[in-house]
């Protein structure tokens, strides 16, 4: 009979911890912790979505980007030589122009 005693004994004492459990306020404030982080996962999870595409588009923004700067760079080398050659041109004629317009000196009108 001591060994009938002892599994009802120990049955009880599992049925009053399942019982006296969800009452328990740590248990509780555990739960509305996991719930809290639970939705804040689902929050993160959201805006790390949001990012991971935006880091796509700009990627390939990037891309489009390096396949144009080396015809960039060739044209500003190009019209940085016919600028420079422009310049002259224009300080030669400014040159000429301002030959033209002394007056000869000792000569009064």
């Amino acid at each position: 009979m001591k060994k009938n005693t002892r599994w009802i004994l120990l049955g009880l004492s599992f049925a009053t911890m399942g019982i006296a459990m969800p009452n328990c306020p740590g248990q509780q404030a555990m739960q509305q912790q996991i719930n809290d982080l639970q939705s804040s996962k689902g929050k993160l999870e959201g805006r790390l979505a949001a990012l991971e595409s935006k880091s796509t588009a700009v990627e390939g923004f990037m891309k489009k980007m390096d396949e144009a700067l080396p015809g960039l760079v060739t044209l500003t080398q190009q019209n940085q030589t016919k600028l420079a050659e422009l310049e002259n041109q224009v300080k030669e004629i400014q040159a000429k122009l301002e030959s033209m317009a002394k007056p000869a000196k000792g000569k009064k009108k």
